[in-house]
């Protein structure tokens, strides 16, 4: 009897480890097989990693798992440490955030990684300190298909708003606060100080109603623009000038603002 008591309880007992066993391997091989996410910029990954320590997750190896990225609403970048190595191309597995605010990035080159950052209703890109001659157009397609985006503050330079058009939610529009930005040259006739040339921006509907803004930075030049704001005219430029500044902008003072600084080196023939 005793003996059968004994085989019993070591049954049980067997029973019970490998039941515990079994349950270690799996949760072992579910974290073994689900997706870690390097993040190669050290500013963006602490940020990343910190908000998603402050919801209870663990990250181990600084290598936030695809589940996790997935989980996040809402990130607030800075960075990076070294600003020669901007990437942002792991924010693509964030596939749920609702509000993404980046912070003095000023080198991000390459955003096609947010294209499937469906979700997002709030978009922040903010440049401080930015090394004068940087600045270059930014294509923004990447934003098309943002359905439910209703905040954007982007402080790139973007000559092309058109993807904008579809964004039916989006009421706060700004594209400021960006540097010059230098264009081709263009040939200018001694005889006549006069250059002509197509307007470069093309706006987004949002701008419809909104009248076109342009001067010239050096306050020599004498601009005038077309009716249809498709053609400008600089006249009286100052012979053998290098280049001519024109400041660019459509604003409702309050919720839409597109504005650029526009560089032309000049040729004299």
């Amino acid at each position: 009897m005793k003996v059968k008591k004994i085989l019993g309880m070591l049954a049980v007992i067997g029973f019970l480890y490998n039941l515990t066993l079994s349950s270690d391997l799996t949760a072992f091989a579910e974290e073994q097989e689900e997706e870690k996410i390097y993040l190669s910029d050290y500013g963006f990954r602490g940020s990343v990693i910190n908000q998603i320590e402050q919801y209870g997750g663990i990250v181990k190896n600084e290598l936030p798992t695809a589940g996790q990225m997935e989980s996040l609403e809402r990130l607030e970048l800075t960075g990076p440490e070294d600003p020669k190595s901007a990437n942002i191309s792991s924010l693509q597995y964030a596939v749920n955030v609702k509000q993404l605010h980046i912070f003095y990035a000023s080198n991000v080159k390459d955003f096609r990684s947010l294209s499937d950052l469906t979700e997002l209703e709030q978009f922040y890109y903010a440049i401080e300190g930015k090394d004068p001659g940087e600045s270059e157009f930014t294509d923004i397609r990447f934003m098309s298909n943002m359905k439910k985006l209703k905040q954007l503050s982007f402080s790139k330079a973007v000559l092309d708003l058109s993807p904008l058009n579809d964004l039916e939610q989006l009421k706060m529009i700004r594209f400021e606060n960006v540097d010059e930005v230098a264009t081709v040259k263009h040939l200018v006739s001694r005889k006549t100080k006069e250059l002509t040339f197509a307007n470069p921006i093309t706006y987004s509907k949002q701008f419809d109603d909104l009248e076109l803004q342009i001067y010239s930075l050096s306050e020599a030049e004498h601009i005038l623009i077309s009716e249809d704001e498709k053609v400008i005219t600089v006249s009286e430029i100052a012979e053998e000038a290098e280049s001519i500044m024109i400041h660019l902008g459509k604003t409702d003072n309050e919720e839409i603002t597109h504005e650029i600084r526009y560089e032309i080196p000049l040729v004299w023939y």
